[in-house]
Formats: C-alpha cells, sequence, structure tokens
C-alpha cells in the first residue's frame, strides 16, 4: 500500500469510527487536500481492488474496511509460514481454508 493508499484508508476508517458510515469522495479529497473527487475516486477503487477496501456497488456511503483483523493476522500468519518454508504445507492450507483467509495470502 502506497503512503497516499494509506492516508486513504487511514481516514476512511477513523470517520466510519466516528460518524458510522462512511465518507464521500468530496469529504475525503476535503480532509486530506486533494482537491476534486477524481483522486480519491481511483485511490478508494485499488484500495478496493486490492482487498482493503469493500463496497455494496449503487449504494451511497457504502464504503467499509474489509475484515480488517483477518488482514492483519493473515499477514503476520503469512510472513511467519514462509519464514518457516511451510505456507503451502497441507496442513496449514487446509487451516488457512477452514480460516476463510484464503484470499489473503
Amino acid at each position: 500500500m502506497t503512503e497516499t493508499q494509506q492516508r486513504v484508508y487511514d481516514f476512511i476508517a477513523a470517520f466510519i469510527r466516528e460518524h458510522r458510515y462512511s465518507p464521500s469522495y468530496q469529504e475525503i479529497a476535503d480532509a486530506l487536500g486533494m482537491g476534486g473527487k477524481s483522486k480519491p475516486h481511483r485511490i478508494v477503487q485499488r484500495l478496493i481492488a486490492d482487498g482493503h477496501l469493500a463496497q455494496d456497488k449503487h449504494r451511497q456511503r457504502s464504503l467499509r474496511l474489509a475484515n480488517p483483523v483477518a488482514r492483519i493476522a493473515s499477514k503476520t500468519l503469512r510472513h511467519e509460514l514462509i519464514a518457516r518454508g511451510e505456507l503451502y504445507s497441507p496442513a496449514i492450507m487446509a487451516c488457512i481454508k477452514r480460516a476463510g483467509l484464503e484470499a489473503h495470502l
């Protein structure tokens, strides 16, 4: 994640915690000094594509964090398993599948 993407992600996360709904693209642009709505829109679309955010299509203010606990835990787990050379062992893959973390590998 780039520094700008991280700033947008952090702003969205904080906004949702405070307001219980997601910010508009204009609110993101205003808060982060981005000018118009196109830059935040592009960044948000990239964050969605990368699995950091999720959005209900055809609904306003529907951005949400895409299971942030699983994302952090799976990233840490992945690094540990790579270090051990065990990432793709059958037992580990079965555990990852049961936990629903395949998308985070």
